[in-house]
């Protein structure tokens, strides 16, 4: 409802035929379900950004916060060298364990937004990749685009075994990238 500067969005589902609130967030910008919990990220342009990745028990309605109260999840923060800032929705992926998502200390304007590794019930939190703008969760592998350098560089699931994908003369030039 709104015009989403000033309004709200929820999420529903359809249960015996009527709608059932799930979840509101000023502004959803990713969410995975696993089992019985809907994992998410909210961006609200209006609020202090922090302790932003959430999830809700689909079956209780019960909602918690998860990862590190100071950080942002799920926003790429970046800092322009004219002193201006922008910000970005960016993935949220889930794997049998862990959230995957980016995420930055709010309160450290240096701090740049990295991958992290954030345990499901949300209490162990690990960072697996340097400043990262972009990234995909591809069969079992952390594909993000290096903020220095613009590279697509591959880890695996603990932030090791790092590997340059892309040729360095194509580094930093806009692409698409498609896993197969």
């Amino acid at each position: 409802s709104g015009d989403l500067t000033m309004g709200w969005e929820n999420l529903y589902k359809l249960e015996n035929g009527e709608l059932k609130e799930i979840a509101d967030g000023k502004s959803f910008t990713h969410f995975d379900v696993a089992g019985d919990y809907l994992y998410f990220t909210v961006f609200h342009p209006m609020a202090n950004w922090a302790n932003n990745l959430f999830r809700i028990n689909l079956i209780t309605g019960e909602k918690e916060n998860l990862g590190d109260p100071e950080f942002t999840y799920g926003i790429l923060r970046k800092a322009h060298d004219d002193g201006s800032v922008s910000y970005s929705g960016e993935s949220l992926y889930l794997d049998e364990e862990n959230i995957y998502t980016l995420g930055h200390k709010e309160s450290d304007p240096l701090d740049q937004s990295s991958v992290y590794k954030i345990s499901r019930d949300g209490t162990v939190q690990e960072k697996i990749t340097p400043p990262a703008q972009r990234f995909w969760l591809v069969n079992k592998k952390v594909y993000y685009e290096d903020s220095t350098t613009g590279c697509l560089v591959q880890t695996d699931l603990e932030g090791n075994n790092r590997k340059t994908i892309t040729d360095k003369r194509t580094c930093g030039r806009t692409m698409l990238f498609i896993f197969v």
